[in-house]
């Protein structure tokens, strides 16, 4: 998909911008995905939501996307739940994931971004994004403001990732980590 220069996908705040299913290899050239708001149980990839195969993004701007929920949301601006994304000269900025519950706990997991798989930024930038938990009965966790990777590689090169937060407050106590980057397995290259 190719905007002619540019493009922009707007949810308009009533669900996912975009969803990819199945494994499809997928190149998303000269677009602002915005708008997006995913919600219910567990809210997964407001801006995004990748099954599986291959993501590029080139020119890609995700901004002010959201995943809310009151128990579970998962990428703010994309959620991969497998495969492989390659952002070049993109942006992953002002999302947010918000998890309030007020009957059990509550999960904030990647503001900007939650990829299962492998994740190669080029030339890009993640900033501005927040992972927010609160829960008035339980504890409440926030991980990775900027970017949750698993199951892969990560590499990073000649690209910024700031000003991207992680907060949780539980009644029974809040754990935030990974303000930026949360990173949990596979070889990487920063």
């Amino acid at each position: 998909m190719k905007g002619s220069p540019k493009a922009t996908l707007d949810g308009d705040d009533v669900g996912t911008t975009l969803t990819i299913s199945g494994t499809p290899a997928v190149h998303l050239i000269g677009l602002t995905i915005t708008g997006g708001s995913a919600g219910g149980g567990a809210a997964l990839g407001g801006g995004i939501y990748h099954a599986d195969g291959a993501l590029t993004l080139a020119r890609v701007y995700v901004i002010g996307n959201q995943a809310v929920s009151d128990t579970t949301a998962e990428g703010g601006g994309i959620l991969s739940a497998a495969g492989h994304v390659s952002l070049t000269s993109s942006s992953i900025t002002n999302n947010r994931v918000v998890a309030a519950s007020s009957t059990a706990g509550a999960a904030a997991i990647g503001g900007g971004a939650v990829v299962s798989g492998t994740l190669t930024l080029t030339n890009s930038i993640v900033a501005s994004n927040s992972a927010v938990a609160r829960s008035t009965t339980a504890g409440a966790t926030a991980v990775g403001g900027g970017i949750v990777q698993s199951s892969g590689p990560l590499t990073v090169t000649s690209s910024r990732v700031d000003g991207n937060r992680a907060a949780a407050s539980g009644s029974t106590g809040g754990t935030a980590v990974g303000g930026g980057i949360d990173y949990s397995s596979g070889a990487d290259s920063l």
